[in-house]
């Protein structure tokens, strides 16, 4: 790489570099059987059964005698808007688009 372009240390300032792109991801919480989304009105953590199977949004692991929840099923949501405009943005890029 040219001296003036530096790489990144880790994959934490990787990520932070994208983010500022407007590029990010959001993690949603799901129905271990992907029926369910725990998002906007059922994100709060007081929701923690599916309504239609009734399965649990956690399961409880114990390490070093301390429990903790986690999360069961998990889903990336890549929101579309903004990659969309990115490749608009570029003029290489936009008659390709079209």
């Amino acid at each position: 790489m040219p001296n003036d372009y530096r790489m990144v240390n880790n994959f934490f300032q990787a990520k932070k570099s994208v983010e500022k792109f407007g590029l990010g991801c959001t993690k949603i919480d799901c129905c271990p059987k992907g029926c369910m989304l725990y998002y906007n009105e059922n994100s709060h953590k007081g929701i923690t059964n599916c309504f239609i199977y009734g399965m649990d949004r956690y399961k409880t692991i114990t390490r070093r005698g301390i429990e903790k929840k986690i999360v069961v099923k998990k889903m990336w949501y890549f929101p579309i808007i903004p990659r969309l405009k990115r490749l608009y943005s570029s003029m290489a890029t936009t008659p390709h688009m079209r």
